[in-house]
């Protein structure tokens, strides 16, 4: 039995014991603001969790294919060394760790340490192959680019230049999910050698 997010698009009143995406069999686990959350199953015709690891591989195979395609053009086009090419993720997936496959459950590196590579301009003048160990958070990467090509950033923006040689060590990012996409909201505070997390809803650390 699986665990998937909570629905934002399918009202409980709506549903009924059944098939549901695809041929998954499911039951409504709990119900807020209309919104229900679906248990899926996947049987063992289908594969189970196997079968959701495979599945997810093809999107991942999909999605690199896809940026492929991207950057072949860029460099048909003759724009390539004067293009600045990012390429992250918002989150990870459990995918059968911890007990259930998703991304909203909990703080764990696995949802929340996602790959950051950065494609600069040869103006900039970086050293091929470089790796920085920095935490850096989403919100970092607009004041980031804007910063770094002397753009004006929006205003109320709350992250940081990640390109700015100055920055220190020592820094912290917070990390958080929310319910009821996630059954618990959590917080988490992150340094670069260890994580808090905190649970309101249990007082627990």
């Amino acid at each position: 039995l699986y665990q998937c997010d909570w629905s934002s698009d399918v009202c409980s009143s709506d549903l009924e014991e059944g098939n549901y995406d695809g041929g998954a069999s499911f039951t409504i686990d709990a119900v807020t603001a209309g919104k229900a959350r679906l248990l899926v199953c996947l049987d063992d015709n289908d594969g189970g969790l196997e079968e959701i690891r495979r599945r997810y591989a093809l999107e991942v195979e999909a999605a690199d294919e896809a940026i492929g395609e991207v950057l072949r053009r860029v460099k048909s086009r003759g724009n390539w060394d004067q293009t600045l090419v990012i390429v992250t993720s918002d989150h990870g997936e459990a995918l059968g760790r911890f007990g259930h496959v998703g991304h909203v459950e909990a703080l764990y590196d696995r949802y929340v340490h996602v790959p950051l590579i950065v494609k600069p301009p040869r103006s900039w003048a970086w050293k091929p192959g470089r790796v920085r160990d920095d935490l850096v958070a989403l919100s970092d990467l607009m004041p980031s680019v804007t910063g770094k090509l002397g753009m004006l950033s929006a205003a109320g923006l709350t992250g940081r230049n990640v390109f700015d040689r100055s920055r220190r060590r020592g820094e912290r990012i917070l990390l958080e999910t929310h319910a009821p996409q996630s059954r618990r909201t959590r917080f988490a505070l992150r340094d670069e050698r260890s994580k808090l997390i905190w649970t309101p809803e249990d007082d627990a650390w």
